[in-house]
């Protein structure tokens, strides 16, 4: 029988984050962390067999004098079971392309001046939601203010449990509103800093791979590539996925962008 109030304590999360977690949750890992990875074969699990498909491994190979890393396919039945490839080569040529990936200045500059202006229109969006949440709970305030004038004025029973119903379920939604509204006035709208750590990592992402620890070459594998690339002993690697905000650099490079005209029902001449 306990109305909703706010909690006296802070939330650990918010109701939004939790049902992001919950779908989250649902996906598949692009690069499962095992509990068997090592310093040494920061891309054990990530790269794929050019045969199978299948996530390769990777181990110690004791020669007659040292031992040599390898990555190898551990699909039984596939052509290349077993075969391996020096680490060495697939690390090298994964560097290349990062490398690769790397935009020019001017790429980046333009890319930059874009989510600015972005984030200057989803700034004003967040002032403008603010402001219609405080709106709301004056209409809520001054609804309830009449419903409880009616209430003491009548002495009709039926009219009494309608009010007070009434006035429960508007206090039940000045509580969310209220809850909601303090979520986003608490939403840290500065924006620099955390622009300039994620373009650090897009303008270079071989710095972060050839600097980092084990967590930090995971990181750019989730961050850099959508799915996993298949490797193959002959050619190398193949054609590779990568993430969103490296297309969008990739097409920004290549001049692909452009503005989109407004269609109705006619076919346009342009």
């Amino acid at each position: 029988g306990v109305t909703l109030r706010p909690g006296q304590h802070p939330a650990l999360i918010s109701v939004q984050i939790f049902e992001r977690i919950q779908e989250r949750l649902g996906l598949r890992a692009k690069a499962p962390y095992r509990k068997d990875l090592r310093d040494d074969f920061p891309l054990r699990g990530f790269i794929l067999c050019a045969s199978c498909h299948e996530p390769m491994t990777a181990a110690w190979s004791t020669g007659r004098v040292s031992k040599h890393p390898y990555y190898r396919c551990k699909t039984k039945g596939c052509e290349l079971y077993g075969k391996g490839i020096p680490r060495d080569r697939v690390d090298n040529e994964f560097k290349g392309f990062l490398r690769h990936m790397r935009p020019s200045k001017e790429v980046a500059a333009l890319a930059r001046d874009m989510v600015q202006d972005c984030w200057k229109k989803k700034k004003g969006d967040h002032a403008q939601m603010l402001s219609d949440l405080d709106r709301q709970k004056k209409d809520m305030d001054q609804t309830v203010a009449r419903l409880t004038v009616r209430l003491v004025e009548t002495d009709d029973r039926a009219l009494v449990s309608v009010y007070e119903r009434q006035i429960k379920e508007l206090e039940t939604q000045r509580q969310l509103l209220s809850a909601q509204a303090a979520e986003a006035f608490q939403t840290d709208t500065s924006f620099e800093g955390a622009l300039g750590t994620v373009f650090d990592f897009i303008e270079n992402p071989l710095s972060i791979w050839d600097n980092g620890d084990l967590d930090d070459k995971r990181l750019v594998l989730n961050l850099a590539f959508a799915k996993q690339i298949a490797f193959d002993r002959e050619t190398g690697f193949g054609t590779a996925l990568t993430s969103l905000p490296f297309r969008v650099f990739q097409s920004l490079k290549a001049g692909e962008y452009k503005m989109v005209e407004e269609v109705g029902f006619e076919p346009t001449n342009s």
